[in-house]
């Protein structure tokens, strides 16, 4: 039975005009959060190439999103530096599978031209599904139908992005503390009406909606991968 993986590559945008360390630093940053939070799901650890790339392969098509949304998370709040993101599904060909400068397939092949024949070239397949963003994020792949996955990401982001920040640290503490009740989480806030306010918070941003959208992907990309890997 063939395996088939998810790549995800990631390029800084303008990079020659930055300052070198600052990419550096960043792109160490991300690889040892995203390492560190997926030990033993990853073919190919996240690495650094050619001085301003990140690539990993991952095993779970599943993982690639959570690999996506973690990036946004990071560098949309601690990084002035904008990124192009391109993931894509396949195998990986080569004897050599961990190698950044070895390894090859169609997973490793689609995440590039995802990154640089899509993004990096504003072509209009991937263009609509980034206008709001300086981070841009596209999937690609022939061996399923892909821009389902785009569209799914694409209105998860803009519910994100229309989430105050308060929604947002709200959310943070939610999910930081399942076990906590609303009520606790909303004295933490300083609230006269902790369990009300916080509620109150979570339905104004939508929070159950984006939920169920982001499961909703990763049952997609977990029902791609099955059926890929069953032949088709």
């Amino acid at each position: 039975m063939k395996e088939y993986y998810a790549c995800v590559a990631l390029d800084v945008a303008g990079s020659r005009k930055l300052d070198f360390q600052e990419v550096e630093n960043i792109l160490h940053l991300l690889a040892k959060d995203l390492n560190d939070k997926l030990q033993g799901k990853m073919l190919m650890s996240f690495r650094i190439r050619n001085g301003d790339e990140l690539i990993g392969v991952i095993k779970d098509f599943r993982d690639s999103f959570r690999v996506i949304r973690r990036i946004l998370e990071i560098v949309e709040e601690n990084s002035e530096i904008a990124f192009y993101i391109g993931c894509g599904f396949g195998e990986v060909a080569t004897r050599n599978k961990t190698d950044e400068h070895i390894s090859n397939g169609s997973a490793i092949i689609h995440a590039i031209e995802a990154r640089d024949s899509f993004l990096k070239k504003n072509d209009p397949k991937a263009a609509g599904w980034n206008k709001p963003w300086k981070n841009k994020v596209f999937y690609y792949t022939e061996e399923v139908p892909y821009q389902v996955i785009n569209y799914s990401l694409y209105t998860i982001r803009l519910h994100k992005r229309n989430m105050t920040s308060r929604q947002r640290e709200i959310i943070m503490e939610v999910e930081k503390y399942p076990d906590r009740t609303l009520g606790e989480i909303g004295k933490a806030f300083g609230y006269k009406n902790p369990k009300a306010s916080v509620r109150n918070h979570l339905t104004a941003a939508n929070y159950q909606l984006v939920k169920e959208m982001e499961e909703s992907l990763e049952d997609l990309l977990g029902f791609y991968q099955k059926l890929l890997q069953e032949g088709g």
